[in-house]
Protein backbone atom coordinates (compact mmCIF):
# COMPACT_ATOMS: atom_id res chain seq x y z
CA UNK A 1 0.00 0.00 0.00
CA UNK A 2 1.37 3.89 -0.59
CA UNK A 3 0.40 5.82 2.56
CA UNK A 4 0.70 9.40 0.42
CA UNK A 5 2.62 12.43 0.96
CA UNK A 6 4.29 15.29 -0.29
CA UNK A 7 7.76 16.93 0.31
CA UNK A 8 6.89 18.68 3.36
CA UNK A 9 6.33 15.47 4.64
CA UNK A 10 10.07 14.64 3.80
CA UNK A 11 11.84 14.07 7.23
CA UNK A 12 15.20 16.21 6.89
CA UNK A 13 16.82 16.25 10.43
CA UNK A 14 20.42 16.10 11.86
CA UNK A 15 22.38 14.64 14.58
CA UNK A 16 25.77 13.67 16.45
CA UNK A 17 27.10 11.33 16.94
CA UNK A 18 31.02 11.24 18.89
CA UNK A 19 33.61 8.89 17.79
CA UNK A 20 36.30 6.77 19.81
CA UNK A 21 39.23 10.02 19.12
CA UNK A 22 41.76 7.24 20.20
CA UNK A 23 40.91 5.44 16.89
CA UNK A 24 40.27 8.11 14.40
CA UNK A 25 42.15 9.02 11.62
CA UNK A 26 40.20 11.12 9.79
CA UNK A 27 39.72 14.69 10.00
CA UNK A 28 35.87 15.94 11.04
CA UNK A 29 33.93 18.47 9.08
CA UNK A 30 32.62 18.93 12.79
CA UNK A 31 34.27 20.31 15.89
CA UNK A 32 36.09 17.87 17.91
CA UNK A 33 35.46 14.31 17.90
CA UNK A 34 31.45 14.92 16.68
CA UNK A 35 30.10 13.67 13.21
CA UNK A 36 26.92 15.27 12.30
CA UNK A 37 24.84 13.09 10.75
CA UNK A 38 21.92 14.04 8.14
CA UNK A 39 19.06 12.13 6.88
CA UNK A 40 16.10 12.63 5.12
CA UNK A 41 13.13 9.74 3.99
CA UNK A 42 10.29 9.68 1.66
CA UNK A 43 11.31 12.37 -0.79
CA UNK A 44 9.41 10.82 -4.27
CA UNK A 45 11.16 12.31 -6.60
CA UNK A 46 11.12 15.63 -4.44
CA UNK A 47 15.07 15.64 -4.08
CA UNK A 48 15.89 18.64 -5.79
CA UNK A 49 13.75 20.92 -3.59
CA UNK A 50 14.91 19.88 -0.10
CA UNK A 51 17.51 22.27 1.52
CA UNK A 52 20.65 19.65 2.47
CA UNK A 53 22.70 20.97 5.84
CA UNK A 54 26.16 20.42 6.12
CA UNK A 55 27.48 17.21 7.87
CA UNK A 56 29.66 14.80 7.48
CA UNK A 57 27.42 11.36 6.81
CA UNK A 58 24.26 11.65 5.15
CA UNK A 59 21.51 8.80 4.92
CA UNK A 60 18.28 8.21 2.95
CA UNK A 61 16.11 6.00 4.51
CA UNK A 62 14.29 5.14 1.31
CA UNK A 63 11.59 5.90 -1.29
CA UNK A 64 13.11 7.88 -3.50
CA UNK A 65 10.56 6.73 -6.50
CA UNK A 66 8.03 8.78 -7.27
CA UNK A 67 6.54 6.70 -10.03
CA UNK A 68 6.37 3.35 -10.99
CA UNK A 69 9.72 3.52 -12.98
CA UNK A 70 12.84 3.78 -11.80
CA UNK A 71 13.79 4.40 -15.41
CA UNK A 72 12.34 7.70 -15.13
CA UNK A 73 13.78 8.66 -11.37
CA UNK A 74 17.04 6.89 -10.82
CA UNK A 75 19.31 9.22 -12.94
CA UNK A 76 18.01 12.18 -11.62
CA UNK A 77 17.92 11.02 -8.43
CA UNK A 78 21.83 9.67 -8.71
CA UNK A 79 22.77 12.76 -10.15
CA UNK A 80 21.55 14.66 -7.07
CA UNK A 81 22.75 11.94 -4.70
CA UNK A 82 26.23 12.33 -6.18
CA UNK A 83 26.80 15.65 -5.87
CA UNK A 84 25.93 16.15 -2.02
CA UNK A 85 29.29 17.04 -0.41
CA UNK A 86 29.25 14.46 2.62
CA UNK A 87 32.09 12.28 3.15
CA UNK A 88 30.14 9.12 3.76
CA UNK A 89 26.67 8.18 1.66
CA UNK A 90 23.98 5.57 2.40
CA UNK A 91 20.22 4.65 0.69
CA UNK A 92 18.61 1.81 2.24
CA UNK A 93 15.72 0.27 -0.17
CA UNK A 94 11.97 1.80 0.80
CA UNK A 95 8.66 -0.14 -0.27
CA UNK A 96 8.97 2.03 -3.89
CA UNK A 97 12.61 1.46 -4.57
CA UNK A 98 11.83 -2.37 -4.72
CA UNK A 99 13.52 -3.25 -8.15
CA UNK A 100 17.44 -4.78 -8.79
CA UNK A 101 18.48 -1.36 -10.51
CA UNK A 102 18.48 0.78 -7.23
CA UNK A 103 20.80 -1.39 -5.86
CA UNK A 104 23.57 -2.08 -8.66
CA UNK A 105 23.34 1.63 -9.47
CA UNK A 106 24.04 2.89 -5.92
CA UNK A 107 27.23 0.22 -5.39
CA UNK A 108 28.71 1.14 -2.18
CA UNK A 109 26.09 3.68 -1.23
CA UNK A 110 23.32 0.97 -1.07
CA UNK A 111 23.35 0.10 2.63
CA UNK A 112 21.82 -3.35 3.65
CA UNK A 113 23.61 -5.07 6.60
CA UNK A 114 26.65 -3.94 8.92
CA UNK A 115 29.05 -1.00 8.23
CA UNK A 116 32.16 0.65 9.80
CA UNK A 117 32.52 4.34 9.33
CA UNK A 118 34.99 6.40 11.20
CA UNK A 119 34.54 4.32 14.28
CA UNK A 120 30.80 4.34 13.66
CA UNK A 121 28.98 1.32 13.63
CA UNK A 122 26.09 0.89 11.22
CA UNK A 123 23.32 -1.69 9.90
CA UNK A 124 20.85 -1.05 7.31
CA UNK A 125 17.58 -2.87 7.57
CA UNK A 126 15.84 -2.35 4.04
CA UNK A 127 12.43 -2.57 3.10
CA UNK A 128 11.20 -6.25 3.05
CA UNK A 129 8.29 -8.25 3.16
CA UNK A 130 7.71 -12.12 5.38
CA UNK A 131 10.60 -14.31 6.41
CA UNK A 132 12.94 -11.83 4.79
CA UNK A 133 11.90 -8.73 7.51
CA UNK A 134 12.33 -11.34 9.72
CA UNK A 135 15.49 -12.52 8.78
CA UNK A 136 17.13 -8.75 8.55
CA UNK A 137 15.61 -7.59 11.77
CA UNK A 138 17.23 -10.78 13.78
CA UNK A 139 20.36 -10.14 12.78
CA UNK A 140 20.73 -6.94 14.07
CA UNK A 141 23.91 -6.93 16.21
CA UNK A 142 24.44 -5.44 19.93
CA UNK A 143 25.99 -1.83 20.06
CA UNK A 144 25.17 -0.09 17.04
CA UNK A 145 25.63 3.38 16.85
CA UNK A 146 23.14 4.00 13.92
CA UNK A 147 20.41 1.49 12.78
CA UNK A 148 18.42 2.63 9.93
CA UNK A 149 15.52 1.29 8.02
CA UNK A 150 12.75 2.25 5.78
CA UNK A 151 10.05 1.01 7.91
CA UNK A 152 9.66 2.02 12.09
CA UNK A 153 8.67 -0.67 14.38
CA UNK A 154 5.65 -1.47 15.35
CA UNK A 155 3.84 1.47 17.05
CA UNK A 156 6.90 4.21 17.35
CA UNK A 157 6.35 6.67 14.92
CA UNK A 158 4.12 4.60 13.05
CA UNK A 159 0.21 5.87 12.93
CA UNK A 160 -0.85 5.85 9.06
CA UNK A 161 -3.72 8.56 9.97
CA UNK A 162 -3.89 9.47 6.36
CA UNK A 163 -4.13 6.50 4.66
CA UNK A 164 -6.74 5.91 2.03
CA UNK A 165 -6.65 1.81 3.14
CA UNK A 166 -7.02 2.01 6.49
CA UNK A 167 -5.73 4.30 9.86
CA UNK A 168 -3.84 1.93 11.78
CA UNK A 169 -0.14 1.29 13.05
CA UNK A 170 1.71 -0.22 10.14
CA UNK A 171 5.43 -0.23 11.88
CA UNK A 172 7.44 -3.65 11.55
CA UNK A 173 6.74 -6.13 14.47
CA UNK A 174 9.77 -7.60 12.93
CA UNK A 175 12.09 -5.02 13.92
CA UNK A 176 9.98 -4.40 17.23
CA UNK A 177 10.39 -7.63 18.09
CA UNK A 178 14.37 -7.45 17.56
CA UNK A 179 14.69 -3.98 19.81
CA UNK A 180 12.54 -5.11 22.14
CA UNK A 181 15.37 -7.85 22.70
CA UNK A 182 18.16 -5.71 22.67
CA UNK A 183 16.53 -3.76 25.09
CA UNK A 184 15.66 -6.67 27.37
CA UNK A 185 19.29 -7.85 27.74
CA UNK A 186 20.40 -4.55 27.69
CA UNK A 187 18.52 -4.28 31.31
CA UNK A 188 20.13 -7.35 32.04
CA UNK A 189 23.52 -6.71 31.67
CA UNK A 190 23.62 -3.15 32.41
CA UNK A 191 25.04 -2.44 28.80
CA UNK A 192 24.15 -0.62 26.30
CA UNK A 193 23.02 -3.32 23.71
CA UNK A 194 20.12 -1.17 22.01
CA UNK A 195 21.21 1.30 18.79
CA UNK A 196 21.85 4.56 19.77
CA UNK A 197 20.02 6.08 17.17
CA UNK A 198 17.22 4.47 15.02
CA UNK A 199 16.32 6.62 11.69
CA UNK A 200 13.48 5.33 9.41
CA UNK A 201 10.56 7.16 7.72
CA UNK A 202 7.69 5.42 5.66
CA UNK A 203 4.56 6.87 7.53
CA UNK A 204 5.01 10.21 6.33
CA UNK A 205 2.54 11.81 8.45
CA UNK A 206 4.19 10.38 11.71
CA UNK A 207 7.23 12.24 11.12
CA UNK A 208 9.25 13.29 14.35
CA UNK A 209 11.59 11.54 16.82
CA UNK A 210 11.18 9.26 19.91
CA UNK A 211 13.20 8.31 22.60
CA UNK A 212 12.50 5.18 24.15
CA UNK A 213 14.75 2.36 26.22
CA UNK A 214 18.48 4.37 25.11
CA UNK A 215 17.82 4.57 21.65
Amino acid sequence: ADYGGSICCALAMHSSLRRNRRRSRVSCASEGDTLRVVAVSDTHGFHRRLQVPSGDIFIHCGDAQQGRSPSRDLPDFLSWFRSLPFRHKFFVRGNHDTTREWKDRLGTHFLRGPRSVEDLKIFGVPYQQGFMAAAYSMQIPQGLDLLVSHEPPHKILDFASASSVRADHIGSRELKSALGRLSHKSRQTKRRLSPRVHLFGHVHEARGAWEQDGT
